[in-house]
């Protein structure tokens, strides 16, 4: 029975972080949803400028053109920071599926044998 606790345990702690996983995914895929937004409406201002006179238009531009440079450098850092929050919580999600597996291992070879689990 407590064998069955701990296992329990640990598939719970591994539920939660994937469960932890998929959130940040949903996170971070929504923060770049609306860096894209944010950037097509930047580049829809840029375009509505261009009726502007040429020198302004000009300026203009190239104005837009530095901000939407930092805005892409600002998105991908928040989607390297995202992938590096993504693949930290894969590697955790991962060894705690070594120690479920371990687990699973020791309770199948210490308890008089692999009896087929209990179904579930």
């Amino acid at each position: 029975a407590r064998e069955r606790d701990v296992l329990a345990e640990a598939e719970a702690e591994v539920k939660k972080l994937q469960e932890r996983c998929q959130s940040v995914v949903r996170r971070c895929r929504q923060r770049e949803e609306d860096r894209e937004e944010e950037f097509r409406r930047e580049l829809s201002q840029l375009q509505e400028s261009t009726t502007l006179e040429v020198s302004q238009a000009k300026e203009q531009a190239w104005l837009e053109e530095a901000r939407a440079a930092e805005m892409q450098e600002e998105l991908d850092a928040l989607r390297a920071s995202a992938e590096k929050e993504l693949s930290r919580a894969q590697a955790q999600l991962a060894e705690l599926q070594g120690e479920v597996d371990t687990l699973l291992e020791l309770l199948g070879h210490g308890g008089g044998g692999n009896g087929g689990g209990d179904g579930g």
